[in-house]
């Protein structure tokens, strides 16, 4: 298949091969996905291609890695993308990659939830924006409290250095400080 445009998408810390075909349909790579979740990637593409939805709804892109080398990958419509991680079993997933998984899955319970009770997307992006907010806050609270208590450290190591100069001068009253 003829691509209109290649791109890299950043998605959870991996970049994704992307295209967008001719009609305006866009596409994403299978493979770095399974890498990234640690699942095996020849079972996961091989269930891909024999689903019922997905097989016949993916393509084949080629896309240049290199100044003479092309990748063949396996494409899946970005529609069908959140129904395919959605479906995948967290115990066949790398137990360091599941976090990563799990928080998607989370999101995909949220996004059907907000689909069936009409939460407007707006609102739940204010409410992830306020939730990372409050996080920012707590962490700057928590700097402000240890800044706090340097600050106090200092001033009583000023108070110590300042008394031992006070007794220095009045043991030697001819000394001056410039």
């Amino acid at each position: 298949m003829e691509n209109m445009e290649n791109k890299l998408v950043k998605f959870y810390e991996t970049e994704l091969v992307s295209f967008t075909d001719l009609s305006g349909k866009p596409f994403v790579a299978a493979k770095p996905i399974c890498d990234a979740i640690g699942l095996n990637a020849n079972s996961a593409l091989r269930a891909i291609r024999n689903h019922p939805i997905l097989g016949p709804a993916s393509t084949v892109q080629y896309h240049q890695v290199g100044e003479n080398q092309r990748r063949e990958y396996l494409m899946v419509p970005i529609e069908y993308l959140n129904g395919w991680l959605f479906s995948i079993d967290i115990n066949k997933v790398n137990p360091e990659a599941q976090k990563k998984l799990i928080v998607y899955q989370k999101e995909c319970y949220q996004v059907l939830y907000n689909a069936w009770f009409g939460v407007d997307r707006n609102i739940v992006d204010k409410q992830k924006q306020r939730f990372l907010l409050l996080q920012d806050l707590r962490n700057a609270e928590t700097h402000i409290s240890l800044l706090s208590h340097r600050k106090k450290e200092i001033y009583k190591q000023l108070n110590g250095i300042d008394s031992e100069i006070f007794v220095q001068l009045k043991l030697f009253p001819h000394c001056a400080i410039d």
